[in-house]
């Protein structure tokens, strides 16, 4: 996703040529006016003297900023939300002691980034940078709590979120931004950004009236995060014009040859439209093409007869030939030279109509008598009861299977996300009309003392960068979620509310009936 509400005023997919796609997943094009100087760890934590006399010049001016008192009450309370559980008092505590005695929202938090920044007794870093906070002892305890008030370890995505809850307990409108930092990394390529995920960051964005949502960064220095290497290559560039690309039916295919017929009735040629009265047959060379079947590269044989497909030549023979004033579409296609030599062949979908079935013969129907009417009657509604009894437990079955036999990455996660959400929905605990996210810190963590915020994290990752690979540690948390999750879940759940829950196939069907919000 490209995110840039602020600066960013153009993005546009580039093709990636098909040498350097193992290597790149996606390219775009993009303009904007993000420079260091607007980063947040350049504006909020380096020590260079100028970078520093340009922080204080920011402070200085947000000290003018007006106050909250005339925003919008809604804006407010979305901004400054926090959960009424009792660890989050905590925070709210160390928040107004950390920026005792300040009276302007920056110098509330500065004195939270400084608080991050401190010494100990020791004169060692009060907080320090890791990418393994580890666990708290008690399995139910907050990771939060254990970060602010133990451990003091973590990555950026834990200073984050704790700044934004002291910050919100100050009254201060605040949210969480992610994304990467922006800057030439290659020498040789100047203007082509190279992003890899241990560069992955998590910030704060604080509102000021009159400015909008500003950068703070509070994570503490980590240099283990600039040691990624300096790429020096190619960047993917756009591939050679299609000069040729024409649609038709395969006609024949002939592997050893390498080379397929196609009756034509529409080609576009260096960018130009042309019909054809009447179907002709092409012959082309595929011996360098390669085959597509709905975006999945498949072998030349597997093209068939009756195939619609669309062939695209980058052939130089094409780009020096020149249609002639108002040449028809036959005659230029009678000039292409045969066959006609072929890059790419996409083949599209057939859908094959299912043969008419037979109309059953009629037989002449045996007559019953009354009672054995009523029997079948009182059978067929027993049936159908328990048939609807077992319908919430044959779902969760289900779920489970599709759960188990996932060997994609997005598909485990997805199905552990529905079959944890089903669950939980059975056992009594609806997710309403709270968003998942909000459903996983909100009610469940707090409930039970699991990670399905931090599922929530991965799982969403997958749903809305389906191109980005899962990191081994993403994939752990996948692999490791749902048995543990829904032991937990079950151990602290009475037996009665499982009992009524899983017999209940009107709640069942109101699981299928919850809105679909966005779930970032």
């Amino acid at each position: 996703t490209y995110l840039a509400p602020n600066v960013g005023y153009f993005v546009q997919p580039v093709t990636v040529e098909k040498d350097f796609r193992g290597e790149f997943k996606s390219a775009f094009r993009a303009k904007s006016y993000v420079s260091e100087l607007n980063s947040a760890y350049f504006v909020y934590n380096a020590q260079d003297p100028q970078i520093a006399k340009f922080q204080e010049q920011r402070f200085e001016v947000l000290r003018k900023a007006a106050g909250y008192e005339d925003m919008d009450k809604k804006f407010m309370q979305y901004y400054t939300y926090m959960p009424g559980d009792v660890k989050f008092s905590k925070i709210s505590e160390l928040a107004h002691k950390v920026a005792a005695n300040k009276t302007t929202a920056v110098d509330k938090v500065i004195s939270i980034r400084d608080y991050f920044l401190s010494k100990d007794e020791n004169g060692d870093p009060l907080f320090k940078y890791t990418d393994n906070p580890g666990i708290p002892d008690i399995p139910s305890a907050s990771k939060l709590m254990y970060f602010l008030f133990e451990n003091r370890k973590g990555y950026c995505a834990y200073y984050a979120g704790a700044t934004l809850f002291m910050l919100r307990s100050l009254g201060i409108p605040s949210r969480i931004a992610v994304g990467f930092l922006t800057v030439d990394r290659s020498d040789k390529n100047k203007g082509w950004y190279w992003y890899y995920a241990d560069q992955a960051h998590a910030w704060v964005q604080v509102y000021f009236p009159g400015f909008g949502w500003l950068d703070f960064d509070t994570t503490v220095g980590n240099s283990d995060a600039q040691e990624s290497p300096k790429p020096d290559g190619t960047p993917p560039m756009q591939p050679p014009r299609a000069w040729l690309a024409v649609d038709g039916v395969v006609q024949s295919v002939d592997t050893a040859s390498k080379t397929m017929m196609m009756n034509v009735k529409h080609f576009v040629f260096q960018d130009k439209e042309y019909s054809l009265e009447q179907g002709t047959d092409v012959n082309m060379d595929l011996k360098v093409a390669t085959v597509q079947r709905d975006s999945v590269d498949v072998p030349l044989g597997s093209i068939q007869k009756g195939d619609q497909a669309t062939a695209v030549s980058y052939a130089e023979a094409f780009k020096k030939m020149q249609a002639e004033a108002n040449e028809k579409g036959a005659a230029l296609l009678s000039r292409f030279p045969s066959p006609e030599p072929i890059d790419e062949v996409y083949l599209k979908r057939k859908d094959v109509a299912k043969p008419e079935e037979k109309a059953p013969v009629a037989k002449p129907e045996d007559k019953i008598s009354a009672t054995e009417v009523l029997i079948i009657v009182g059978i067929s509604l027993a049936g159908l009861v328990l048939l609807l009894l077992l319908l919430p437990s044959a779902i969760y079955r289900y779920l489970l299977l599709r759960y188990n036999s996932a060997k994609a990455e997005g598909n485990k996660a997805y199905w552990a996300y529905r079959t944890a959400g089903f669950y939980l929905h059975q056992v009594g605990i609806p997710r309403g009309t709270l968003t998942p996210m909000q459903y996983a810190k909100e009610v469940i963590d707090p409930s039970f003392g699991t990670g399905f915020a931090g599922f929530m994290n991965v799982y969403l990752k997958k749903k809305y960068a389906k191109e980005q690979p899962f990191t081994e540690k993403e994939l752990a948390v996948v692999n490791g979620f749902l048995k543990p999750f829904l032991k937990t879940v079950r151990k602290q759940t009475k037996f009665s509310h499982r009992f009524t829950g899983f017999i209940s196939p009107a709640r069942s069907i109101s699981y299928f009936t919850l809105p679909n919000p966005n779930e970032t």
